[in-house]
C-alpha cells in the first residue's frame, strides 16, 4: 500500500480519536443483521450505505464473529476498508477465530499483503501476518530518530523510550510523524518514509506494547 493511501486511511480511522469513539458507541445495533447480510452477499455498496446509516462496524453474529471477520473471509478490500474506516476492531477475536488469523489463511501472497495493509498489519518473509509492537518494531525507530530530544531528562511526558508515555501521546506522534511530517524537526535524524509508515501502522493497529 502506498504511503499516501495508508495515511489517508489512518486519517479516516482517527485512531483513538473522538471520531472513532463516536463510531464505536453511537451506532445502531438494529442494523447489524442487515450489515452481515450485505457482507455475505459481497455487496460493498450496501455495506457503505448501512455504515452511513449508523450500522455498528463492530457488529457481530450470535457467536461473536465480527463484521470485519466476515469481510476478511470474503477477501473484499472495499468492505474491509470501509469497516476499518468506521472504527472496526482490527484485533477482534473469539475463542476460535480472529481477524489476524483469517488474514493469515489467505493463500494468494498479493491479496494477503493488501489485506494486511488494510488492517494495519505486516507480512514477514515467511508470509506470516503480524501486528507491529512497540518493543519489537517501534522502539528501535524512536531510539534512532527521536529520543535524543524525547527522553526522560527533557520531559518524561514525551519520553519515547517509555512505552506508556508513547502510548499516551500516540495521537500527537501520529499527527507529527505521519501527517505533518514535521518531526523529527527538519528531519535532522533522517527518518525514512518506511519508518513513518511503520509508526502509522503501529498506531493504526492500537499501539500495542
Amino acid at each position: 500500500m502506498k504511503l499516501r493511501t495508508l495515511l489517508a486511511m489512518l486519517v479516516l480511522v482517527g485512531t483513538g480519536s473522538l471520531a472513532q469513539q463516536a463510531y464505536a458507541t453511537d451506532c445502531s445495533p438494529d442494523l447489524t443483521a442487515d450489515l452481515l447480510a450485505a457482507i455475505s452477499a459481497d455487496d460493498s455498496g450496501k455495506v457503505d450505505s448501512l455504515i452511513s446509516q449508523g450500522a455498528c462496524a463492530n457488529g457481530t453474529d450470535s457467536l461473536g464473529k465480527s463484521a470485519l471477520m466476515f469481510a476478511v473471509e470474503k477477501q473484499s478490500l472495499p468492505m474491509v476498508s470501509s469497516l476499518v474506516n468506521a472504527g472496526a476492531d482490527v484485533k477482534a477475536a473469539t475463542a476460535n477465530v480472529s481477524v489476524l488469523g483469517l488474514v493469515n489463511q489467505i493463500a494468494d501472497p498479493s491479496q494477503k499483503l493488501s489485506m494486511a495493509d488494510a488492517i494495519f498489519a505486516m507480512v514477514d518473509k515467511n508470509g506470516r501476518v503480524y501486528f507491529l509492537t512497540y518493543t519489537r518494531n517501534i522502539s528501535p525507530i524512536f531510539a534512532a530518530r527521536c529520543t535524543m530530544c524525547h527522553n526522560a531528562q527533557m520531559n518524561p511526558a514525551t519520553n519515547w523510550s517509555d512505552y506508556a508515555a508513547a502510548f499516551n501521546k500516540k495521537e500527537l506522534i501520529y499527527n507529527r510523524v505521519a501527517v505533518k511530517h514535521d518531526m523529527p524537526m527538519q528531519n535532522m535524524t533522517n527518518m525514512t518514509q518506511a519508518e513513518r509508515v511503520l509508526v502509522a501502522k503501529w498506531i493504526g493497529s492500537g499501539a500495542g506494547k
